[in-house]
């Protein structure tokens, strides 16, 4: 999906999405409407929008790290790092999906401002 490393999708809009894309695969397949969304996506090769999202997030953190610099880009993700928002924002996001997904947090915490 185009743009979605830089968009903020919610929960509701994410399974809206789910259940269009797999209208889609049983249309595709030709499936009655009975047929597990898990079959659709293993015939089609499909994955869940939100495992698609955090992999976009991430190959998206992982490009701007290995740019130059000098680039607007990577400063303004430095500036945005040091002062903790992006931050907050990508694990809030992985949060999210990874509970969204019953996947282990590995631990990941993130503490609120004037918490100790």
């Amino acid at each position: 999906m185009f743009s979605t490393n830089v968009m903020a999708w919610n929960g509701g809009d994410l399974e809206k999405l789910e259940v269009v894309q797999n209208r889609v695969g049983r249309l595709a397949l030709s499936a009655p409407k009975w047929t597990a969304a898990e079959a659709l996506r293993g015939d089609l090769g499909w994955s869940l929008l939100s495992e698609r999202m955090v992999k976009a997030v991430l190959n998206y953190k992982v490009r701007i790290e290995r740019m130059e610099n000098k680039r607007w880009v990577k400063r303004i993700f430095e500036w945005n790092l040091s002062e903790s928002l992006l931050l907050r924002l990508v694990v809030a996001t992985l949060r999210y999906f990874l509970t969204q997904l019953r996947l282990p947090l590995f631990g990941l915490v993130v503490r609120q401002r004037g918490s100790t």
